[in-house]
């Protein structure tokens, strides 16, 4: 390849347009050759920028051409190299249609391929983001700037890929930058046919017949070789600065401003007259009568932005001149040529001009211009802000000085007087009131700017969420990051059903990852707050609660909770400590539990232990109530179960689970130890369930599992977020799902019951927003899917989903 020296020719430049194998005359939305703006960076006016958009979707104009801006404002406005410009666009334009995204739902959402080429002198920069492709076409072959790797779309996320190509044109070659679609249906050898043609408008028809019935974008730029002139159909237009050329099939050359202005003033002249002997005073009406181009090239500068791309009638070119071998073929326009009056001097009366200021005078006479105006407009302002201040603030009357008056001349109205207080008031009050509309206006528009980010934050989580995976485990992070974003929103405001919105969608995301069902808990009884734990006992629709710090055993039923019984002054009260039952005095309560009439017991009925060995028996059928006690008491009894009948009472001062078998619905025989070997450290035991097994919970969260006497495996795991505060476990010895169901305090307020399978291994989590805030105890009715829990010194019933 040999290279020429200096810049290339103005090339010529055209666009292609093709969905499903047809031609879209419209290319402007998604091609554009651009020149460098007045504002562009230092060392960016010798370049030239071209720009090839491929969008998938259903494509709204606006959108195209909100991200040409983006790509030329950012690459214009970048100092540096002009790869990394290259890369701060592509990398804006991708945050800009990333952005567009995150507001609609995925089918509606755009991506696609962007590529872009950057020429200065005869160096070619070329930088691609999705799934395009770029090609130069030599003389002797063709060389692509494309790799294997697939290059992520744009607007899929916050940081696209860019590759970054580099080349040397020099006439006659031919840039191609399309969609990757074109280059997988046409081929090399396709591309390589099209890509020989001299004139733009044939390589764009050929591209469009190798491209068979695929949907593309292409962009087509040729330099002409020295001494060549393209045909008069495609031309280059010349593209003024911060100015877009409508690229199409066709773009015709357009004339000068002083060309066009000379043909409107041509028809308000009359004709030259014939040459005659010039005199002085004509020569003076003939320099009136000059017109001056300068001022009419400021004067019709809109006009020129208006008219410069539109498409006007090409001029007819004549043949091509000889030129030498570094020479640009020019193109005559003629017709628009100016008509301007003239005046013809003999020799004798030609007079050389004298010269006008230079340029350093006409300089030092506008920065003089210009601080006289500074100045004038200084003085304004401060005659103005003393003239306000002598008429607010408070002070002195000035001496009026009356002029001479006629005689008869009526005197003037006295001066009211003034009201200092008030002046003062006002004088202070109203930069008081001022300060105070800029600060609230100030803290609105903080506000209002702080939600709309957070807002905007919480739905670019949502977004990478959804890219990552809604059930995987990495979205976790994205899902939680945006219920803070979604939280923090609505501390600002609370009614935003936009950030509503996004907090229950990253709550039910979270929910499905942490295996969470939420629960809706209906309030059965306000029971009051108490120093120690209640205990629960269920049979049926009845629901028993104990109070051992209060002393007293209540019966409730689930329809009291459709009353609205949340008075604790209303608790129906079976009976309280030293009540008289039988002939005795009932002692301190420590537990109840329900039995069932089997096991060689007579009746079923609700069971509570005293602490000195005693029993209450409670037949709610009946409506009776009977004492007696068992054959030995415990030491230190600290909770109660049943199973088949047996009473089980874990006994903390002897470090064993004694089982009492019954005799008619009294316990009077002495007790077997359970145990044959005790575990260690039964006096931590905090609670107890039985199902044929024995499960233990201990003080520290620990949970121990028997059969028979002897331990079994029972380990807690996949838990998520592990095991806060476990405070009490229950098990439905009637039921068949094997579920252990356990009330964790967890931290902060955040209580939960958690479902574990009959080896420790987790199934579920049970939460209920505001209620399970501190969990004391829990009860299961696995037949009538129902679970009860005392929580805040509330008792709640909710559907219990089963596995």
């Amino acid at each position: 390849m040999t290279l020429s020296a200096g810049p290339l020719p103005q090339p010529t430049i055209g666009a292609l347009r093709v969905v499903a194998g047809r031609r879209v005359e419209d290319t402007a939305p998604c091609a554009a050759a651009l020149e460098p703006s007045l504002q562009a960076a230092r060392g960016r006016e010798e370049e030239r920028l071209f720009v090839l958009l491929d969008l998938t979707g259903p494509v709204a104009p606006h959108l195209y051409r909100e991200l040409r801006e983006v790509i030329t404002q950012t690459y214009w406005s970048s100092t540096g190299s002009i790869t990394a410009a290259l890369r701060r666009a592509a990398a804006a334009a991708n945050r800009r249609l990333f952005q567009s995204n995150l507001h609609h739902l995925p089918p509606d959402r755009n991506h696609g391929g962007l590529v872009c080429a950057v020429l200065h002198d005869q160096d070619l920069f070329i930088a691609r983001a999705g799934s395009t492709h770029a090609c130069l076409s030599h003389t002797e072959h063709l060389e692509h700037f494309s790799d294997d790797k697939s290059l992520t779309p744009l607007g899929t996320g916050q940081v696209t890929n860019v590759r970054l190509h580099h080349a040397f044109a020099v006439p006659g070659d031919v840039l191609l930058l399309s969609s990757s679609a074109l280059l997988q249906e046409a081929g090399d050898e396709g591309l390589r046919r099209a890509l020989t043609f001299d004139r733009v408008a044939d390589v764009l028809d050929g591209l469009e017949q190798v491209g068979g019935e695929a949907s593309f974008s292409a962009m087509v730029v040729r330099w002409p070789m020295p001494g060549e002139v393209e045909d008069s159909q495609i031309v280059q237009p010349t593209v003024a600065p911060q100015q877009e050329a409508v690229l199409g099939p066709s773009v015709p050359l357009i004339p000068s401003i002083k060309d066009r202005v000379s043909n409107l003033l041509s028809r308000f002249h009359r004709p030259a007259p014939p040459p005659v002997e010039s005199r002085p005073e004509q020569e003076e009406a003939a320099a009136a009568q000059a017109v001056d181009w300068d001022v009419v090239e400021a004067t019709v500068e809109t006009y020129e932005e208006d008219l410069l791309f539109q498409p006007v009638p090409s001029p007819p070119v004549p043949p091509p001149s000889p030129v030498s071998e570094w020479d640009e073929p020019e193109t005559e326009v003629v017709e628009y040529t100016p008509y301007r009056p003239e005046v013809r001097l003999s020799e004798s009366e030609l007079v050389e001009p004298e010269p006008g200021p230079g340029l350093g005078e006409r300089l030092g006479d506008g920065v003089s211009a210009m601080g006289r105006g500074f100045a004038a407009a200084a003085g304004a302002v401060g005659s103005g802000a003393r003239t306000l201040a002598r008429h607010i603030l408070p002070g002195s009357e000035q001496e009026v000085h009356r002029s001479a008056r006629a005689v008869g001349a009526p005197a003037p109205r006295s001066i009211p007087e003034e009201n200092r207080p008030a002046m003062m008031a006002l004088a202070i009050g109203i930069p008081i009131l001022l300060a105070i509309a800029v600060v609230a206006a100030y803290l609105t528009f903080g506000t209002t700017s702080r939600l709309q980010n957070l807002v905007s934050q919480a739905e670019q989580e949502v977004v990478l969420a959804q890219t990552v995976g809604s059930s995987s485990d990495a979205s976790r992070g994205h899902w939680e990051a945006a219920l803070v974003h979604a939280d923090q929103a609505l501390a600002l405001k609370s009614d935003d059903q936009v950030a509503a919105a996004l907090k229950a969608q990253a709550e039910t995301a979270l929910d499905l990852l942490d295996s969470i069902i939420r629960l809706q808990p209906v309030l059965l009884k306000d029971v009051g707050s108490g120093p120690v734990a209640r205990r629960l006992a269920v049979h049926g629709t009845r629901v028993f609660v104990l109070d051992p710090a209060g002393g007293w055993v209540s019966e409730l039923t689930t329809e009291q909770g459709e009353t609205g019984m949340a008075d604790p002054q209303d608790i129906p009260i079976l009976f309280k400590t030293n009540d008289f039952i039988g002939e005795g005095r009932v002692g301190r309560l420590v537990d109840l539990v329900w039995m069932d009439g089997v096991g060689g017991r007579q009746n079923s009925g609700l069971v509570i232990l005293e602490e000195d060995g005693g029993l209450v028996t409670y037949d709610p059928s009946w409506g009776s109530m009977s004492r007696s006690f068992l054959g030995v008491p415990p030491e230190q009894p600290t909770v109660i179960d049943t199973y088949e009948g047996r009473l089980y009472v874990l006994d903390a001062a002897l470090n064993q689970i004694r089982r009492y078998k019954p005799y008619g619905d009294t316990y009077p025989d002495r007790p077997e130890n359970y145990f044959v070997t005790p575990p260690a450290a039964l006096a931590g035991a905090r609670d107890m369930a039985i199902d044929g097994r024995i499960y233990v919970l201990y003080n520290d969260g620990t949970i121990a599992k028997f059969l028979g006497g002897d331990p079994e495996p029972f380990n807690v795991q996949n838990v998520p977020g592990g095991l806060g505060r476990p405070v009490a476990l229950a098990v439905d010895p009637h039921g068949s799902s094997g579920v252990v169901y356990l009330a964790d305090q967890g931290e902060a307020g955040m209580g939960r019951v958690v479902a574990l399978g009959s080896d420790g291994a987790f199934w579920a989590q049970f939460r209920a927003d505001e209620v399970f805030t501190a969990l004391e105890t829990l009860a299961v009715n696995e037949a009538s899917r129902r679970l009860y829990v005392i929580s805040a010194g509330k008792l709640y019933a909710a559907s219990l989903p089963l596995p």
